[in-house]
């Protein structure tokens, strides 16, 4: 059976089929997931959008635990650490009310699964030359999109609702868009991408290091427009803040936290 043969297609469409089933099982409807908080990081990108909009620092614990507890949301948040640049972001959720913030980000974050999927195929293609015997995607897409859509890792950071698929995303794309000479998009999103710092700057050194240079000052330009809201709103002094919370954080899970 070649691996693009029909046959070849159908088998890959049940395996993406079961893999967005159990997408649903276990990283929206919960199953097997136990006394875990039902998508529980958007609480942090609500509680620092609420503070952000009206100008109070997210990386002051004090007030961003006393803010969790008038929403509703639980004494035993934790340290807020993302840059300040990803303020932006936590404004708009804000906004909504916290049950419906947490299903657009969820809704968001199922988009970005189909975006990185698609990604990593178009990477797959380009890479080997994939040659499509009939319209649509290849049979090697379609069992790309099964295990990345599929895989429980996927679904723990959908059930978590956590900025690591965005950020997975973002890097894919923007390498894919380099490779093609769209140098302007791929730096707009190696910049979003630094969201997540520790996962993004190996990637913003590769662009460097092979001088990609058009990149980097578009992603550094990214950054420091995003970066206005927080400096205009909360100060200067929120880039030492954050870094602040950054050691903290990292003190405080270093240890209870195996994977870190």
């Amino acid at each position: 059976m070649h691996f693009d043969s029909p046959a070849s297609r159908r088998f890959a469409l049940i395996a993406l089929a079961i893999a967005v089933a159990g997408l649903l099982a276990f990283g929206v409807a919960g199953v097997a997931r136990g006394a875990n908080v039902h998508f529980a990081d958007v609480r942090y990108f609500f509680v620092a959008g609420v503070l952000a909009s009206t100008g109070v620092s997210p990386y002051d614990h004090a007030a961003f635990t006393a803010a969790a507890v008038q929403w509703g949301l639980g004494p035993e948040i934790d340290l807020f650490a993302y840059p300040p640049h990803s303020l932006v972001l936590c404004v708009p959720l804000s906004w909504l009310p916290i049950d419906a913030s947490r299903w657009a980000w969820t809704l968001v974050n199922i988009g970005i699964l189909v975006g990185t999927a698609w990604a990593m195929a178009l990477r797959y293609e380009h890479r080997v030359g994939v040659q499509r015997r009939e319209p649509g995607p290849s049979a090697a897409a379609l069992w790309i999109a099964a295990i990345i859509i599929g895989n429980p890792f996927a679904a723990h950071l959908i059930w978590t609702a956590q900025t690591g698929l965005m950020v997975l995303c973002c890097v894919l794309l923007a390498w894919h868009f380099d490779k093609r000479g769209r140098w302007l998009l791929a730096g707009v999103l190696m910049g979003l991408a630094t969201f997540k710092p520790h996962l993004s700057l190996l990637v913003l050194s590769w662009f460097v290091m092979t001088g990609s240079w058009r990149v980097v000052a578009v992603a550094m330009a990214t950054v420091a427009l995003l970066l206005l809201f927080a400096l205009v709103q909360i100060g200067p002094d929120v880039v030492p803040q954050w870094l602040g919370a950054s050691w903290a954080y990292e003190k405080q899970f270093t240890g209870s936290l195996s994977y870190n």
